[in-house]
């Protein structure tokens, strides 16, 4: 199975600082995003076995502990006993459920309990579980089990080998301990494109986001010759994607990086402190931003929370745009449920949302840079079963090619698509998030049927008709296109029932003034009867009958 992606997404469209309007989005991708074999048939793993291969060692013993804590006294001193020892780490903190994951040898563990904290073991045996994770029978596909940085970087070396016309490998720098931070870029012909930036294992410890990113790099370079919309996604986008940022802490099943800091709070930004950058792989994400001034959007994967996050970290204030961070977020979020109900219900500014995150990546890309800039918390814990690796790679994957497909610039002008609509340099008289000028099949589906009409009836689809047509609950009436039939295939039904939840309505001109799609103020439950049946869904029909007025 590989990504299930709709042919058209709602979404809302900022067009002024505080103000946005409804926004009915087509994605570039209009097809699934399929595996073309199984992954086990796929040549990328040439000359990996498993058992010879560097995995986290040495952690025998070592326990995965949740830590209650009283107050931030309790914290202080939990943060203390860390600083003494390398051989205890705070892996995460989630201070407003009073808990702490903490990683613990037997001789921090002893220094815990006379510590006279309490605490639940999570982990019994840290090593034990490393071999389970990182087990997997012979002919086992790549992603059947976690693997080694060696292995990551085999693998792709391997898809730069398969596909070079699509593929390069980029040198980001070296960690601390001299590992080679490798990221694969995937594009096609032609330059002055816009690029993300999306990273995984920026802890070490936290072994699922390596996985997500490989798998991403998979499906675009599988995917290309076989379905021209990712082919589309690859040739009008520069992808930079990164396994693994800290690949120190990988190796040795670390939140920190050899010099035994944690990364996330060692980037610039808005305030941080003067250490900013003292290591090589913050400092080599920088020089990476600064040296591709195209990179529009940023994703950094980290576990766990099944939550999706933005700036601000180091602050409680909201940023300038966190209006379209929350409309973004919550896009994302709608992006992974689709794929098999995974619900990332938790979502907002990182302080807010978490805790403070002083020089934390993402308050760097947006905050010095103009990034968007997004945390996914992966899952529900840090060592989610091999089982669970391409389930939450095909989630994940959906949300950040939507990302991607964002900020893309459809008719290569140099300006990005919603930047080019907000602005009013292009028209985008059918309201779907992309330019009129490069539009032709309305729905998508590389055929021009019923559903892409000849509105002006001189024979031909051009932009005319394009601007002639109007979706849902606006004047034009389009023969053999129904009224509320979001996903426009020809028929109002459940889908376009279930996706009502979509819609907000928001002041444009100023107070009283509303988007045309006056059927937004109704509440799902239609008719009042506290019971969501097919009475509502017939009144969501009657909410786009042109002869009511409603």
């Amino acid at each position: 199975m590989g990504f299930s992606v709709r042919n058209h997404i709602l979404s809302l469209l900022p067009v002024g600082p505080g103000v946005v309007r409804l926004q009915i989005r087509r994605w570039c991708i209009g097809h699934t995003l399929r595996i073309v074999a199984p992954a086990a048939a796929v040549a990328l793993s040439v000359g990996i076995t498993p058992s010879t291969m560097a995995k986290p060692r040495n952690l025998h013993g070592h326990k995965v502990v949740r830590v209650t804590v009283a107050n931030k006294a309790e914290l202080a001193a939990l943060r203390e006993i860390e600083a003494a020892s390398r051989d205890i780490e705070i892996w995460s903190e989630d201070f407003r459920g009073r808990t702490v994951d903490v990683r613990v040898s037997p001789k921090q563990k002893r220094a815990l309990d006379r510590s006279g904290f309490t605490y639940q073991v999570l982990i019994e045996d840290l090593q034990a579980k490393y071999d389970e994770l990182y087990s997997a029978p012979a002919g086992a596909g790549f992603f059947d089990a976690y693997r080694t940085y060696d292995e990551h970087v085999a693998f792709m070396n391997d898809l730069v080998a398969t596909y070079p016309d699509l593929a390069t490998m980029v040198n980001l720098g070296e960690s601390w301990e001299g590992r080679i931070l490798w990221a694969i870029r995937i594009t096609g012909p032609g330059d002055d494109k816009p690029g993300v930036m999306y990273h995984g294992g920026q802890h070490g410890n936290e072994i699922m986001g390596p996985c997500v990113v490989a798998y991403l790099a998979r499906q675009l370079l599988a995917n290309y010759d076989s379905d021209p919309a990712t082919a589309a996604l690859v040739d009008n986008m520069e992808w930079f994607l990164l396994p693994i940022m800290n690949p120190d802490g990988y190796e040795a099943g670390s939140r920190y990086n050899g010099d035994g800091v944690d990364l996330n709070r060692n980037w610039g930004g808005p305030g941080t402190n003067p250490g900013a950058f003292s290591e090589p792989e913050t400092a080599a994400m920088r020089d990476f931003f600064l040296s591709h001034p195209n990179v529009r959007a940023h994703a950094d994967l980290h576990s766990y929370g099944y939550a999706i996050i933005w700036p601000w970290g180091h602050t409680d204030d909201l940023c300038d745009d966190h209006l379209t961070f929350k409309t973004i977020g919550d896009e994302l979020a709608d992006e992974i449920f689709e794929v098999r109900g995974t619900s990332y219900d938790r979502r907002g500014p990182v302080y807010r949302t978490y805790y403070p995150v002083i020089g934390g990546s993402v308050d760097y890309s947006y905050g010095e840079l103009g990034v968007w800039a997004f945390v996914f918390e992966l899952g529900n814990t840090f060592s989610m079963p091999p089982y669970q690796i391409l389930p939450t790679s095909e989630e994940i994957g959906q949300a950040l090619t939507f990302l991607s497909d964002w900020i893309i610039d459809c008719n290569n002008n140099g300006i990005l698509d919603m930047d080019e609509i907000v602005q009013g340099t292009s028209t985008d008289c059918n309201y779907n998030g992309t330019p009129d000028v490069c539009e032709s099949d309305l729905d998508s589906n590389n055929t021009i049927d019923a559903c892409d009409p000849d509105i002006d009836g001189d024979g031909v689809l051009n932009e005319l008709d394009t601007c002639l047509y109007r979706p849902v609950g606006l004047p034009a009436i389009v023969e053999g296109f129904p009224f509320g039939d979001l996903d426009r295939n020809c028929t109002v039904d459940l889908f376009d029932y279930r996706n009502i939840h979509h819609f907000h309505c928001f002041l444009e001109s100023g107070p009283g003034v509303w988007s045309p799609l006056t059927f937004c103020r109704r509440e799902v439950d239609a008719d009042g009867d506290e019971d969501i049946d097919l009475a509502d869904f017939a009144a969501f029909q009657r909410a786009f009958d042109p002869e009511t007025g409603e």
